[in-house]
């Protein structure tokens, strides 16, 4: 299974640049810092925050914004399909995880959606 990481969340709009969609994580912006990626402290402080996409196009940020918690909802969707391959999880382990799968997928969708 590929474990490659990517920036976390929370993803929000650049305060500095409006066209920016920014990680406002400390600890990724710090680490980033840490291991000499592209941007300076003073880059960082222009944006507000590490730059997860620039000049995006206003139909498009609700949906860059919003794919950390699609990726948390897939990832839980998928656990509930691989539960239910395994002969020893009841119906009600396997709707429990139904459910907290939908409640993840229902909000990310609303994040997109401005709902």
């Amino acid at each position: 299974m590929n474990t490659r990481a990517h920036t976390p969340g929370p993803w929000v709009n650049s305060p500095g640049s409006g066209d920016a969609i920014i990680s406002t994580n400390h600890d990724a912006i710090q680490a980033e810092i840490d291991r000499g990626g592209p941007f300076t402290k003073e880059a960082l402080e222009d944006y507000g925050g590490y730059v997860i996409a620039e000049s995006v196009a206003p139909n498009n940020k609700a949906l860059i914004k919003a794919a950390p918690e699609m990726l948390t909802a897939c990832k839980a969707m998928r656990a509930a399909i691989n539960a239910y391959r395994d002969t020893d999880i009841s119906t009600m382990a396997f709707f429990g995880l139904l459910c907290e799968g939908e409640t993840l997928v229902n909000a990310a969708i609303a994040k997109v959606e401005g709902e």
